[in-house]
């Protein structure tokens, strides 16, 4: 009673401050971090990340603790490490009373929204607002709109660019200009496959560009929180997706908070998904190391997995982590039966 009292009276005292902010995070989807043109990309085409990076503190030392979609997102969404929360392998859900941020956020007075591709479980813990689609916004703008008094977090899930790479502009990206990755073999198949996905890569791009616009329309991107982290790695071979290489748990990470984060800043800091919602919840006025997220780990503590970084958001750290892990298993994955377990300490 005494830990309920003490946090709704510092949410109380932030909100009568004005000092919540709404939060919007953006995943993408299947995504190696390289892949973009603030990160070196010289052929992709993403003018709107390009300029959101500007705007942004640029984090180069973000992972992921898990290489395919349901891991990945449950690890992102609840501050837990999958092998704890139990989203572990793909297609799996959290323990049954475990809270996520969209859970915290509630009770800290946020409406709370996902829009398209959800991944995550039971619906229990993830108390969110469904938003359908992720190319019509007029159900988004609503949302934003709703209470101008009420702070709200909402998550933008893409589906781009995730395989078969159908979507975007087709005739941007011609296959025999294309450079080819050196850990990809260079033929006909994989120079057509590739200008497919660098499309569907456009195709995000423009996602993220409107929703940036549709904050400027509501009258709130001076008090949001942006996030964009490319969630795993893609589903080419050679280290990508289902592996624990850099180019499958690397997720390259930009964080715009006006008066808060420096524009164009940088942080190599070492970073993982389990932090972010520990930092959404300090960022709001919660003290993160306080929470009982209902799933002990074997020692019966039952906070975060994750720590919140937002003072390397606000330049008053530079270090964080002194590792980060992954780990990986091809159980659940097209009908792999027997496991084929991968674990990585970098």
């Amino acid at each position: 009673m005494v830990v309920c009292s003490l946090l709704l009276h510092i949410v109380a005292a932030a909100a009568a401050a004005g000092e919540q902010p709404n939060f919007l995070l953006i995943v993408a989807d299947d995504l190696t971090w390289r892949d973009l043109g603030y990160e070196g990309n010289q052929e992709v085409h993403t003018p709107n990340l390009d300029r959101l990076c500007q705007e942004s503190m640029h984090l180069s030392g973000m992972f992921t603790p898990a290489t395919t979609c349901s891991p990945s997102r449950h690890a992102l969404y609840t501050g837990l490490f999958p092998i704890r929360s139990g989203a572990y392998p793909n297609h799996t859900r959290v323990y049954d009373g475990t809270k996520s941020m969209f859970t915290l956020l509630k009770e800290a007075g946020y409406r709370v929204a996902l829009q398209n591709k959800t991944h995550v479980g039971p619906p229990a813990s993830f108390p969110f607002e469904r938003i359908q689609g992720a190319d019509d916004l007029t159900a988004t703008e609503v949302f934003l709109r709703r209470d101008d008094a009420q702070p709200w977090l909402l998550v933008y899930a893409s589906n781009d660019p995730h395989g078969p790479w159908t979507r975007g502009p087709k005739k941007r990206f011609d296959p025999a200009k294309l450079t080819v990755p050196s850990y990809l073999h260079d033929n006909q198949v994989t120079r057509n496959q590739l200008a497919a996905y660098y499309a569907e890569v456009s195709k995000l791009d423009n996602q993220v560009g409107a929703l940036l616009k549709l904050l400027d329309d509501c009258g709130a991107s001076d008090n949001t929180l942006v996030m964009f982290v490319s969630e795993q790695g893609s589903s080419f071979p050679y280290g990508g997706k289902w592996s624990v290489y850099d180019n499958g748990i690397r997720a390259s990470t930009l964080v715009r908070w006006p008066g808060k984060v420096e524009p164009g800043s940088s942080s190599a800091a070492l970073l993982q998904y389990v932090d972010v919602a520990p930092t959404f919840l300090e960022a709001a006025g919660v003290d993160p190391t306080q929470v009982d997220v209902h799933c002990p780990d074997a020692r019966g503590a039952s906070g975060f997995d994750g720590r919140s970084f937002l003072k390397v958001l606000t330049g008053q750290e530079q270090a964080f982590r002194d590792y980060v892990f992954a780990q990986h298993t091809n159980v659940g994955i097209h009908g792999f039966r027997e496991p084929y377990p991968m674990r990585a300490v970098r």
